[in-house]
């Protein structure tokens, strides 16, 4: 029989070497535990009770209106955002690949390539995220990691759970035809930060949010300063792969 719902409950957790506390209200033990489940494959697990964690108080929220796993993800997801500019990271709306030693991301909104690309390079390369990846600077270089807060789209996928060195960011176009094309920093500056902003969850105070904008539109700078990038054309084939 499921226990009675708790009061609230206060969960530790690790996501890329950054610890912090979620105090969770409004669901039993049972689906903490399977939320935990899903999520712990995945990068985030609970750790010890020492140490220390930024705490993200949530409000009582009725359980009719959110699936545990859905609850979990958006907690997360805003508790990553606020902690980017401690921490000096970006979270980015873009697709990543580990592949000939190389890592790669690939930024573009919904519907713009991100799982066909995954799902391209699932045999030859290491997938990293299909959806959102963490761009962390670590002294002279910028590593990437995955951030797979849902299950894989493609069951056959298995993420790449190491952080890699960034090499290269490619802004895929869906086209007839394989091809790269060079871009002005200017062009790739808006794309990227259009998919970094895509991320920060609404409702966040206008104060925050315009923290963030300016902190994302500066790392951004600083990084297309240092990392190539370009334009991919690609079709529904792994010819791209050449090219990359």
């Amino acid at each position: 029989m499921e226990k009675t719902r708790p009061k609230h409950a206060i969960l530790r957790y690790t996501i890329c070497d950054i610890p912090f506390t979620m105090r969770i209200s409004g669901f039993s033990e049972r689906e903490i535990a399977k939320a935990e489940g899903i999520y712990g494959k995945f990068g985030i697990k609970r750790r010890g009770a020492s140490g220390p964690a930024y705490n993200l108080k949530v409000v009582n929220i009725p359980h009719y209106k959110c699936k545990t796993e859905t609850f979990f993800m958006r907690c997360v997801i805003r508790k990553i955002v606020q902690l980017q500019i401690k921490h000096n990271f970006l979270l980015i709306h873009a697709a990543g690949i580990y592949y000939k030693k190389r890592g790669l991301i690939f930024p573009a909104p919904s519907s713009g390539g991100k799982s066909t690309i995954s799902r391209l390079s699932k045999h030859k390369a290491k997938i990293i995220s299909e959806d959102s990846v963490i761009i962390k600077k670590s002294g002279p270089v910028y590593l990437i990691y995955g951030l797979p807060l849902t299950k894989p789209i493609f069951k056959s996928v298995s993420y790449f759970k190491k952080a890699v060195r960034l090499s290269k960011i490619y802004f895929p176009v869906k086209s007839g035809f394989v091809t790269t094309e060079s871009l002005s920093k200017t062009k790739a500056l808006m794309m990227s930060l259009r998919e970094a902003l895509h991320l920060i969850p609404h409702g966040f105070p206008w104060r925050q949010r315009y923290a963030l904008q300016k902190y994302a539109f500066r790392f951004l700078d600083k990084l297309l300063d240092r990392i190539n990038f370009a334009e991919l054309h690609f079709a529904k084939n792994r010819k791209f792969l050449k090219k990359i």
